[in-house]
Formats: C-alpha cells, sequence, structure tokens
C-alpha cells in the first residue's frame, strides 16, 4: 500500500481558560476505518505534527466544547503517496 504523510496542526485560537476541550477522530474514508479518539486536549492547546497514512481519502471529526457550549466540525482531504497533506484544525 503507497503511503503519504499528514502534517496535522491543531490550535485553540479562541481559549478562554484550562476548561477548554478538543476531541479529534480520523476516519480511513476507503475502508471506513475510524483511529478513533486519537486526539484529546485541553486548555490553550497548539499542536503539530507528522504522521504516515495510506494514501486516500480521509475525514476529521472534532467537538469542542468552550464556555459550557459544544461545536461539532469536520474537515475532509486526500492523502498522496510520497507528499505531505498539511491539515489545520484551528478551533
Amino acid at each position: 500500500v503507497p503511503y503519504g504523510k499528514l502534517n496535522l496542526h491543531t490550535q485553540n485560537v479562541n481559549c478562554i481558560d484550562d476548561t477548554d476541550s478538543a476531541q479529534f477522530d480520523l476516519t480511513y474514508l476507503f475502508v471506513n476505518e475510524n483511529y478513533g479518539n486519537d486526539f484529546y486536549w485541553t486548555g490553550c492547546h497548539e499542536g503539530n505534527g507528522y504522521k504516515k497514512y495510506p494514501i486516500g481519502d480521509y475525514r476529521s471529526d472534532w467537538h469542542v466544547i468552550r464556555n459550557g457550549v459544544r461545536t461539532d466540525c469536520t474537515k475532509t482531504y486526500n492523502i498522496t503517496e510520497f507528499d505531505t497533506v498539511l491539515v489545520e484544525l484551528f478551533y
């Protein structure tokens, strides 16, 4: 199976305090495989990381709880062979 890289950049751009929370799930759409609760953060988080994944379409689903209000979001993208895809999940 050919692989590409995912550069996932996450940032709480509207941070209120340490009670902010975010949970991110990643799904490989070709086989509908959910990688589970890959990411969970609290507070004023910022992160950036690379990981190798099989090529194809992916979906990131996440929800943020800030000041007691939950917001759900989704982003889809394609990872191609030998390339690095930058996905910015700012919340």
